[in-house]
């Protein structure tokens, strides 16, 4: 995810549009941020809750994260759960 898709760090008012109805959305972030953060951290449990039970490596990445390091961590960890 991209790190202002987590945070929603825009800076003012923001136009969105909801890419499955077209519907134009204005927010004001100061007021919406606290909400937004806790229901997307909300979430991002939920599915990595439902991946790690089904026994899946889960982990979120944000998009300005070098590749080579996820991807390290990521044969790390597994190279821990075969030993």
């Amino acid at each position: 995810m991209a790190k202002n898709e987590l945070e929603l760090n825009f800076k003012g008012y923001s136009t969105f549009e909801d890419l499955e109805t077209g519907e134009i959305l204005q927010i004001d972030q100061a007021k919406a941020r606290a909400a937004y953060q806790e229901r997307m951290a909300d979430h991002l449990k939920v599915i990595r809750t439902a991946m790690l039970d089904r026994k899946i490596y889960y982990r979120t990445l944000s998009t300005d994260e070098p590749i080579d390091q996820a991807l390290r961590d990521f044969l790390n960890q597994r190279n821990k759960l075969n030993n």
